[in-house]
């Protein structure tokens, strides 16, 4: 048997010697920096700012409701509040008490909170009305209660069953900050990832891990005091909850946060606020400059830096078109936050071109290098966690004997040792950011009536970069639409096929799997004007 060859990668820059390892640390911290009165969040939508010295009050006054509650260190609060000024709030009350915060994506339908709810068994939610048709919270309060989970409701229209979260902090006696018992390695925030296995695994990253990536992101991007920083990205992914929050103590920039994006809504947003920065992935920014070059924008925008997770082509437009100079890419995922990316004083081609080289603290190497160079991305170190919450069969299937991630992910190292995107392992679809396994929307047709085979695959799409789309067998006469209607009744919009073809056998490989390229190929050729809109 012949051992795995690795080509071995280390960050150019070290561990910073005073990071916070907790938000209590930070909050110190940036008060001793900046003073409390410096506002670091901004939530257009509810006409609020919020300085240090308001994010201390809100967090102590909710430690304080929490904790009337009966939620103590090891329990898990629930959250539901789309671009809420609780967020950050609730995210440093969680720390107070000791307890660990789980976003609730709102995409979300039945099939997948019963399922949320049961890996995680919250103590309680808090969860309000989002202004968009497009929400779960009817369905989740349903099944909270249905699980005897307390649910604290924000915001009027408390639905029955309900406590209203006025009534909560008006009576509740504050637990003040300094008295917080979290520690640096206890499990800040509970992340739920759709992974080649199939279901979604809940992945548990401890309060030193989200305070160094949101270092990491905010150094590497150049954020500070003086910075204004849209961002979009929602606190129920990885990318909201690691690198919207917190980066606003970390750096000291404020942060501007909407309720949720809006290509048109973003792009006013920032022209108003005079943002200096944003980030997000490829789907936002390609909606932003399409508005931006249609409409002439560009000299209204005070946009000079930011990250982003996108393809090459992308990120071109996004410096030339947006004009942001000191754009850098960025590389992570749910089970580890950012731990690849670029630097604001690479080279123009490097930050465009690669994604960048290994973030402080991660340890990055490929292994089973080919000729080509190419080998699977794996990752490991202070920003990975250490496997999936009560999964340890999941856990075997994504972690080596040795404990480093395997990405699924190829890539190749560049002759000054950037890493450079080749391709991609896993079967996963990432449409406008979002991940989507495939596995998992296939476990989900075949638990439809009538159908008896399918898979899932990848099809191309002008904003979106891709969307899933199915090819299905069934044992009777079934309609597609009908298909694609239990879809969108069951699982989250963004997981839902664009359209779904009815065949009679799949094209198999000499193994005996489903060609899953073949299907690929099938997928690109089928005219766009066949396709049905999900």
């Amino acid at each position: 048997m012949s051992s795995t060859v690795f080509q071995v990668l280390t960050s150019p820059d070290p561990l910073p010697a005073d990071l916070p390892t907790t938000p209590r640390e930070a909050l110190e911290r940036a008060c001793r920096l900046w003073g409390e009165d410096h506002v670091v969040y901004d939530f257009p939508e509810a006409g609020e700012t919020m300085d240090l010295a308001g994010l201390r009050a809100a967090a102590e006054a909710w430690a304080g409701v929490l904790h009337g509650l009966g939620v103590g260190p090891g329990d898990r609060v629930a959250i539901c509040l789309p671009g809420h000024p609780l967020w950050p709030v609730l995210q440093n009350a969680c720390s107070i008490v000791g307890a660990s915060y789980v976003g609730v994506n709102v995409k979300y339908r039945g099939w997948e909170i019963r399922r949320l709810l049961d890996a995680v068994r919250p103590t309680v939610l808090v969860a309000g009305r989002d202004a968009t048709s497009e929400t779960c919270v009817d369905t989740l309060v349903e099944l909270a209660s249905e699980a005897s989970v307390r649910t604290v409701w924000v915001g009027p229209g408390a639905p029955d069953g309900t406590t209203p979260a006025d009534s909560l902090v008006s009576a509740a006696a504050p637990v003040p900050c300094a008295e917080a018992v979290a520690r640096a390695g206890d499990v800040a925030l509970i992340q739920f990832t759709s992974g080649s296995t199939g279901a979604p695994k809940a992945v548990a990253h401890t309060h030193a891990q989200v305070q160094l990536t949101a270092r990491n992101i905010s150094a590497m991007a150049g954020y500070d005091e003086s910075d204004v920083v849209f961002s979009a990205l929602p606190f129920y992914h990885v990318g909201g909850s690691m690198c919207t929050g917190p980066i606003a103590v970390v750096s000291g920039a404020r942060v501007v946060i909407p309720r949720r994006f809006s290509a048109t809504g973003s792009v006013r947003t920032m022209i108003d606020r005079q943002c200096t920065a944003t980030q997000g992935h490829a789907a936002m920014f390609t909606m932003q400059i399409e508005i931006v070059a249609r409409d002439g924008l560009r000299d209204r925008l005070a946009l000079r830096k930011g990250w982003t997770a996108s393809p090459p082509a992308v990120i071109r437009q996004i410096h030339d078109v947006l004009g942001i100079e000191s754009i850098i890419p960025a590389y992570g995922m749910s089970e580890c936050g950012m731990t690849i990316g670029g630097r604001v004083d690479d080279p123009l081609e490097k930050r465009i071109n690669t994604v960048g080289r290994p973030t402080p603290g991660a340890l990055v190497r490929i292994a089973d290098v080919g000729l080509d160079g190419v080998g699977e991305l794996q990752l490991g170190g202070p920003p990975v966690i250490a496997e999936y919450l009560d999964d340890p069969d999941a856990t075997a299937a994504s972690f080596t004997e040795d404990g480093f991630l395997r990405t699924g992910d190829l890539v190749r190292v560049d002759e000054d040792g950037y890493l450079v995107f080749a391709d991609r392992l896993k079967d996963m679809i990432k449409p406008g950011g979002e991940n989507v396994s495939t596995t998992e929307v296939e476990a989900f047709l075949m638990s439809l009536p009538h159908v008896v085979g399918a898979s899932v695959v990848g099809a191309p799409d002008p904003v979106l970069g891709e969307v899933p789309v199915a090819f299905v067998q069934v044992d009777a006469s079934v309609d597609p639409d009908r298909i694609i209607d239990a879809c969108r009744a069951g699982i989250a919009s963004f997981k839902v096929p664009r359209w779904v073809e009815l065949v009679a056998d799949f094209p198999v490989m000499a193994t005996g799997k489903v060609d899953k390229p073949a299907l690929r190929a099938r997928a690109r050729e089928r005219s766009p004007v066949k396709e049905r809109r999900a």
